[in-house]
């Protein structure tokens, strides 16, 4: 018996069993560079390069440790509405999105998102 050659999508979903566990991994969500699809969604993409500066930039704007925790909860369901409102309308049919809005409202979904951990790391583990 011959074996059937897998199509290109599973053989990368073979190749990073791993990104199962962060990702959905629907093929049409994910970006295509230089030919060769992302192995994450572009919101997942988005989310995760959003919260890698989140953390990062309150070492920038040290002042963001001074502001109220009622503040940043406030500000971190404002950033986090667009990410669900787009994911809410789309997964009912309320409309169709693209891959550049996906990624866009993930990254400032993880940006507030890295911001307040970031907070919550320096007031739980240093400041208190």
């Amino acid at each position: 018996m011959k074996n059937k050659p897998k199509n290109k999508e599973n053989n990368q979903k073979a190749e990073r069993p791993w990104v199962r566990f962060v990702c959905h991994q629907i093929p049409e969500r994910c970006f295509v560079i230089f030919g060769k699809r992302m192995p994450i969604c572009s919101r997942c993409t988005g989310v995760y390069s959003g919260l890698g500066i989140g953390l990062l930039l309150p070492f920038i704007l040290y002042g963001i440790y001074s502001i109220n925790v009622s503040v940043l909860l406030f500000l971190l369901i404002i950033g986090l509405a667009p990410m669900a409102l787009d994911g809410f309308t789309q997964f009912r049919g309320l409309r169709k999105s693209n891959n550049h809005l996906r990624f866009i409202t993930g990254f400032v979904g993880g940006l507030f998102l890295g911001i307040m951990f970031n907070w919550l790391l320096v007031h739980v583990f240093i400041l208190d």
